[in-house]
C-alpha cells in the first residue's frame, strides 16, 4: 500500500519452503502488531490492544509509514492509531493477521471482508472456501446482510456449472457447509441465491 511504501514484510529460501503461508518478518525499520479495539475514549478516539499470538487488524509502524494524509486530518486520525502500552503512530493496515512466536506474519483475511454476527467474526473466504468445496459450485460469493435482531447474517450467491440441475437443493449446500463450519456460519435458505450467470466484476 502506498502509505508504507509498499514494503513492509518479505520472506523467501528456506523460511518460504517451511512457512508457504506466511508474508515473511517485518522489515528492518518496521515494527507490526496484531490489535483488537477495546472501544471509545472518553473524548470519543478509540483505544487498541494487542493480541498476540491471536487473530486481529494488522498495524505497522517505522519508517517507511507516511506521517499523514495531505489536508485530511480526520482521515489521518482514524488511520493512524494509539496501541494500549506500545504508544502511537501505528497505521491500520485494515488486513486480520496473525503474528508467530517468531515474528512471521500470516494474513488471513480483510477487516472489510468480516460479517459481525451477533458479536461473532465470520470471515467471508473462510465461508466460501468451505463452499468452493461442493462439486455444483463454479463460484460463490459471499456478503454480509442487514439484520435487526444481530446486526448482520450471513448471505451467499451461488454460481452453478452449467451441467447442474437447477434444482440443487439448498439444503444440500447448508449439509456439505456443515462439514468444515459452526452453524452460526452457515447462510440461511431465505439468505442462498442461486443463478448460473457469472458473477458481474465491473469494468476496469
Amino acid at each position: 500500500m502506498t502509505e508504507t511504501n509498499g514494503g513492509i514484510c518479505a520472506i523467501s529460501g528456506e523460511d518460504y519452503k517451511r512457512r508457504p503461508t506466511s508474508c515473511g518478518q517485518p522489515l528492518p525499520l518496521i515494527e507490526a502488531i496484531v490489535v483488537d479495539d477495546a472501544g471509545p475514549n472518553d473524548d470519543g478516539s478509540y483505544k487498541y490492544i494487542a493480541i498476540p499470538k491471536q487473530r486481529g487488524e494488522l498495524l505497522i509502524r517505522g519508517a517507511l509509514v507516511m506521517k499523514e494524509y495531505w489536508n485530511k486530518p480526520k482521515k489521518t486520525a482514524d488511520s493512524l492509531v494509539a496501541v494500549r502500552g506500545h504508544g502511537g503512530g501505528w497505521f491500520r493496515t485494515g488486513d486480520i493477521a496473525e503474528i508467530d512466536e517468531e515474528n512471521y506474519i500470516f494474513i488471513v483475511d480483510r477487516l472489510k471482508d468480516l460479517i459481525i454476527r451477533g458479536g461473532e467474526n465470520i470471515s467471508c473466504a473462510e465461508v466460501e472456501s468451505s463452499f468452493y468445496g461442493h462439486p455444483s459450485v463454479l463460484e460463490c460469493s459471499v456478503f454480509g446482510m442487514k439484520d435487526q435482531r444481530l446486526g448482520e447474517r450471513v448471505g451467499i450467491c451461488i454460481v452453478l456449472k452449467q451441467n447442474v440441475h437447477p434444482e440443487v437443493s439448498k439444503r444440500e449446500f447448508i449439509e456439505h457447509a456443515g462439514q468444515t463450519l459452526a452453524k452460526f456460519k452457515i447462510p440461511e435458505v431465505k439468505d442462498m441465491f442461486i443463478q448460473y450467470e457469472k458473477l458481474d466484476r465491473g469494468e476496469f
